[in-house]
């Protein structure tokens, strides 16, 4: 464990953003773990925990699926758009956008959610929880022009959900 907040530090404290090429292919390997594995493997990245977030892309109309850090608040999920600090929002977001009526997967289980992007107040909130799950976060706020957005998934009716 101290080792995992040894890396966290040290790349944190490093004054470059990673690629944006690297983000996306780091992203399908753990996609892919998880999913191959049934969550036994990449369900938590340093010793935080992981889900996977499925959009409809707003563009293609496919599925698209993308691991992300998260807390809990409630029974709802709570992720940070950071995209590793880059000035452009990821996909995943601008796909909730489109479409809020997502799913997550959460230790092998399925979840229909309704995506939310927090107002300013509740990100101000949310936002030092981020900053204690991982120092990364600070990094990527420095390293962007734009505020890193904060989205809610909570658990959708049966009725409403769509994927």
């Amino acid at each position: 464990m101290r080792l995992n907040r040894w890396l966290e530090r040290t790349y944190a404290a490093s004054s470059t953003r990673p690629p944006r090429g690297l983000i996306r292919a780091a992203g399908a390997i753990h996609r892919l773990a998880i999913i191959s594995t049934g969550g036994r493997i990449g369900a938590d990245l340093l010793d935080h925990p992981i889900l996977l977030l499925r959009t409809i892309g707003r563009r293609s109309g496919k599925l698209r699926t993308q691991p992300l850090m998260y807390l809990r608040e409630a029974d709802c999920y709570v992720v940070a758009a950071s995209f590793g600090g880059h000035d452009q929002d990821p996909a995943w977001l601008t796909n909730i956008r489109a479409t809020p009526q997502a799913t997550v997967m959460v230790a092998g289980r399925e979840i229909p959610v309704l995506a939310a992007i927090l107002a300013p107040n509740e990100r101000e909130r949310l936002w030092p929880r981020f900053l204690s799950l991982s120092p990364a976060y600070e990094k990527y706020q420095r390293s962007t022009n734009r505020q890193i957005p904060i989205v809610k998934l909570c658990p959708a009716e049966p009725d409403r959900a769509q994927i």
